[in-house]
C-alpha cells in the first residue's frame, strides 16, 4: 500500500500556545496529494459534519415544532377566555368527554327524530370537532 509506513501530514496543537506538530498517526488515505489518518482524513472529517448537523437539525426540528403547539395552544384558550386560559387548558378534557357523550345523546336524538333540522345541524357540528379533536398527523 501506498501510505505504509508514513506519517499523517496534518499538522495538531500540544499546547495552549498555539504550537504544532505533525500529527504521529500513521496515513491511510491519499486525498489531493496528501496523507491523512482515519480521524484527520477530510472525507471522515465531514461524514462525522453531516451527521453532527443531521442530528442538530432533527433535533431543532423537535423543539421548534413542539413550541409551536405551545404557541398555538396558548393563542387558543386565550382566544377562548383571554381572562383566564390557563382555566381553558385545564379543562379540555372535561370539554371533550362531554362533547363526546353529547355525540351520543344526539345520534339516539337523531333516529328518534330523523325530520329535525336543528338536531342534524348540532350533529353536524359535534361531528365536525370531535373529527378535529381526533384527527392524526
Amino acid at each position: 500500500m501506498v501510505t505504509e509506513g508514513k506519517q499523517c501530514s496534518e499538522r495538531v496543537s500540544h499546547d495552549d500556545w498555539g504550537h504544532t506538530h505533525q500529527c504521529p498517526r500513521g496515513a491511510k488515505v491519499i486525498r489531493n496529494g496528501k496523507l491523512y489518518c482515519k480521524i484527520h482524513d477530510p472525507e471522515y472529517i465531514a461524514g462525522k459534519e453531516a451527521e453532527r448537523t443531521a442530528k442538530f437539525d432533527a433535533e431543532w426540528a423537535a423543539k421548534k415544532a413542539t413550541w409551536e403547539l405551545q404557541n398555538t395552544a396558548i393563542r387558543a384558550c386565550k382566544k377562548i377566555n383571554p381572562e383566564n386560559p390557563q382555566a381553558v387548558a385545564e379543562s379540555i378534557e372535561g370539554l371533550v368527554e362531554a362533547v363526546e357523550a353529547y355525540e351520543d345523546t344526539l345520534n339516539l336524538l337523531i333516529f328518534q327524530h330523523p325530520d329535525d333540522k336543528i338536531l342534524a345541524t348540532q350533529m353536524y357540528q359535534v361531528i365536525k370537532v370531535l373529527a378535529k379533536v381526533r384527527e392524526v398527523k
